[in-house]
């Protein structure tokens, strides 16, 4: 049933989630423009651990000892790669994406209670559309911008708009019955393929240790969450 709420509270959390969701898209975009696919996924694992830490302290979510060990192993993976030894020399494209990595978990944390609120395919397509249209004012020529960029990309950009937001549904889902904190660290579990794929066809060769070692601190930190 579509499910809308009164005026209320729930509409303010709303537009709070939507400005969350907008300043991680944008910090995303910035920071591939900068950083490899395949790096920016491993660092947005530190989504885990603002979540875990949201959930234990706003929702009263267990903070178990598996939990904390968890994040203590996804923080060590992703200092890997933040820091690549050196943390006087961070690349501005590694700072966007910690940032939007803070950004993306204060949304799902308020996703835990939107969903309750509202019906999630309703919710789902606010939250998937409307950070889209608030962002086409950052582009220097919408219109010319976004016709060369479905003509470049032909079918590729519906099928992944598609797929996205199939995630989005599902994770909401997710959301809605279980726990904030376990949730999130099974999502993030493609973690290897999307490394291995940045790898292979992105051919995205640099820092393939650190990417190694990182991918497995923080899977590691997943398991125990879980």
């Amino acid at each position: 049933p579509l499910i809308i709420p009164p005026l209320s509270w729930s509409w303010v959390l709303l537009a709070g989630a939507l400005v969350f969701y907008t300043l991680a898209d944008l910090f995303v975009v910035r920071a591939l423009a900068t950083v490899e696919s395949s790096t920016n996924a491993l660092i947005m694992r530190f989504i885990t651990v603002w979540v875990t830490i949201g959930g234990i302290t706003l929702y009263h979510e267990a903070a178990t000892m598996p939990k904390l060990i968890g994040v203590v192993f996804i923080v060590a993976g992703s200092c890997v790669l933040i820091t690549r030894g050196n943390i006087r020399k961070m690349p501005p494209g590694i700072i966007y994406s910690v940032l939007s990595t803070l950004f993306l978990a204060t949304a799902f944390l308020m996703d835990k209670t939107l969903v309750t609120k509202f019906s999630i395919p309703l919710y789902t397509a606010i939250t998937f559309i409307t950070p889209s249209l608030l962002l086409i004012p950052n582009l220097k020529h919408p219109i010319a911008e976004l016709s060369k960029e479905l003509r470049s990309k032909g079918i590729l950009l519906p099928v992944a708009g598609a797929i996205f937001g199939l995630y989005m549904l599902c994770q909401l889902f997710a959301y809605q019955i279980g726990e904030a904190s376990r949730v999130t660290p099974v999502i993030d579990s493609s973690i290897l393929l999307t490394v291995f794929l940045g790898i292979v066809f992105l051919k995205e060769r640099s820092s393939i240790p650190q990417k190694i070692m990182g991918a497995a601190l923080i899977l590691i930190g997943m398991n125990f969450i879980r």
